[in-house]
């Protein structure tokens, strides 16, 4: 079996993520049980087929990062979500459910909430505001440790100089 390994572009991207996870793991160290991380986001996320390599979503290789018996990393990241699909199929609730207090849930979504051709996707910047506020709302009522995650910029099918901000982020 062939060993899948991180590009060096993932690395840059999972690399920040690190130091967060640490002060978790000091967290778990004390406590009797490891301490879950979910994820809750797009196709930037979610694990890949292995029919569909190369592409890969950076939260694939998160775990290789930590010791599962102090933390374990549960994606729950799906292709093509945007904040209100996660919310309107249960993939939220399905967290929630899951969820202890003093885990954590990694938020990241944004360039399918804009798609406005994609109705049953897209989400106002008003409603992609709300929906992010209500997940950590829900979070932090569980004693869950919500971290919102700045969007990746989504894929262009031409080469750009440089990035254009598109997506409406809550301040």
């Amino acid at each position: 079996m062939k060993l899948l390994r991180p590009s060096s572009g993932m690395r840059r991207i999972v690399r920040p993520l690190v130091p967060i996870l640490i002060a978790a793991v000091s967290v778990a160290a004390i406590s009797a049980r490891p301490i879950t991380v979910f994820l809750a986001g797009d196709s930037t996320m979610a694990e890949k087929l292995p029919e569909k390599r190369p592409e890969t979503g950076w939260g694939e290789f998160l775990q290789a990062a930590f010791d599962p018996s102090k933390v374990r990393i549960e994606n729950h990241a799906k292709n093509g979500r945007s904040t209100r699909t996660f919310i309107t199929e249960g993939l939220w609730q399905d967290i929630m459910q899951r969820a202890r207090p003093g885990d954590y849930v990694f938020i990241q979504f944004g360039h399918n909430d804009e798609s406005k051709e994609k109705g049953e996707r897209y989400a106002s910047p008003a409603d992609y505001r709300a929906n992010l506020i209500w997940m950590v709302e829900r979070a932090r009522r569980e004693g869950v440790h919500p971290v919102l995650l700045t969007p990746l910029m989504a894929g262009s099918s031409r080469i750009q100089r440089s990035l254009t901000h598109t997506a409406s982020i809550p301040t």
